[in-house]
């Protein structure tokens, strides 16, 4: 059972789930199908203390996150001090209406995930440029697809060594954009990394840069899937 009243929370988290199927009836008088239960709701959760799951409300809009957290007292809402989403257009707008001093915060998974799109996005988009076609299972850029997403902190060194002299062979028009939108999904990893390290201000200041540097640099064309700056 879930609590009644949740006790004060310093850092929220805010994510969707799936939960079954939809359910809808005729409305006769608008000649149109309703939901009466949406397959999607809203998850609250304590990051930062021990309550775990807080609730559960229907929906995925901004009414469903707003509703729940305008029903909480204010002095409740005012101990949140920073509230972890997704990239969800949703959440970000509803925390700043019902939480606006709260610092909104979007969590790794979701931006490595993103990240990769744009790798991925890139190496597609060269393959069709440059060769006229979808990628195939002989082009070497195609072979190395998963090993372009996966971190090069995890993989030997040989393998990354082999990964750019790979990319560094292929024809510069083709290579060098997937191998610049790799160095950047490798610059964003880096920064990421030093989370929950105490890393000093000035040296993460210096990932960011060079990430943001390495991304103007490349002249890649931003796109949905793209990490935006």
């Amino acid at each position: 059972m879930l609590p009644a009243e949740p006790g004060p929370v310093a850092v929220l988290g805010i994510d969707e789930v799936r939960r079954g199927k939809p359910h809808w009836t005729w409305d006769e008088q608008a000649g149109s199908w309703t939901t009466t239960a949406d397959r999607w709701h809203v998850g609250f959760c304590d990051l930062s203390g021990g309550q775990g799951l807080l609730a559960q409300v229907e929906g995925r809009n901004t009414a469903a996150v707003t509703g729940w957290l305008t029903g909480r007292p204010q002095a409740w809402r005012d101990q949140v001090q920073a509230v972890a989403i997704d990239m969800c257009t949703v959440f970000k707008s509803a925390i700043r209406q019902a939480l606006p001093h709260a610092v909104l915060v979007v969590d790794h998974f979701h931006v490595v995930q993103l990240a990769n799109r744009a790798v991925t996005e890139v190496r597609r988009r060269m393959t069709l440029t440059q060769r006229g076609r979808r990628g195939r299972g002989s082009d070497p850029e195609w072979q190395m697809r998963n090993r372009l997403t996966r971190s090069a902190a995890r993989v030997p060194g040989k393998h990354v060594d082999r990964l750019v002299d790979t990319l560094q062979a292929l024809p510069a028009k083709l290579g060098a954009p997937i191998l610049a939108a790799w160095n950047a999904k490798e610059d964003l990893l880096d920064l990421l990394s030093t989370a929950r390290t105490q890393p000093d201000r000035e040296h993460v200041h210096r990932l960011l840069h060079r990430f943001y540097a390495r991304c103007a640099a490349s002249d890649l064309p931003h796109g949905p899937g793209v990490v935006p700056a």
